[in-house]
C-alpha cells in the first residue's frame, strides 16, 4: 500500500514533467527538423518543485528565442501529411490536457491550484480582471 499511495501522490509530478519533455522534444524536433529527439526527462528521478519550475523556464526562455526563426514557409510545411502549424497547436492541446489531469488530482486532494483559464490569465496580465462593463 504504501508505494501505491506513492505513486498515486506522485502522479502530478509525473504529468507535469512528462509534459515538459514532450514540449521540450516537440521544440527541438521542429527545430532540428527531427534529426535531434531531445531529452527524456520522465526517466530521470522526479525533480523537486523549484528543479521542475527553472527547467520549465529554460524552456520558455528557448521557445521565445524560437519562435521569431518561425517563417510561414515552415509552419506551412507538411510532415509526413501533417502541417507544422498543427503539430504547434497539438503541443499547446496536449499541455491544456496535462495540466488539466494535474490539477484534478490535486484538486482531488484538496489543493487546488485555483483558476487555470487562459482568458484569467491573459486579464491579469492586462491589468486586472474584467474589462466588460
Amino acid at each position: 500500500m504504501v508505494a501505491a499511495e506513492r505513486r498515486r501522490r506522485a502522479r502530478p509530478g509525473q504529468l507535469l514533467v512528462h509534459h515538459l519533455g514532450a514540449s521540450q522534444r516537440w521544440r527541438i524536433g521542429l527545430q532540428t527538423q527531427g534529426t535531434d529527439d531531445g531529452p527524456e526527462p520522465e526517466l530521470e528521478p522526479l525533480p523537486t518543485i523549484d528543479e521542475l519550475r527553472q527547467r520549465w523556464q529554460a524552456e520558455w526562455v528557448a521557445v521565445d528565442a524560437w519562435l521569431p526563426t518561425l517563417t510561414d514557409g515552415h509552419v506551412q510545411y507538411v510532415h509526413e501529411g501533417v502541417p507544422v502549424w498543427q503539430m504547434l497547436v497539438h503541443v499547446v492541446n496536449h499541455g491544456t490536457q496535462h495540466r488539466a489531469e494535474a490539477a484534478a488530482l490535486l484538486t482531488g486532494e484538496g489543493r487546488s491550484p485555483g483558476e487555470l483559464d487562459l482568458i484569467n490569465y491573459a486579464e491579469e496580465r492586462a491589468g486586472g480582471g474584467n474589462t466588460e462593463g
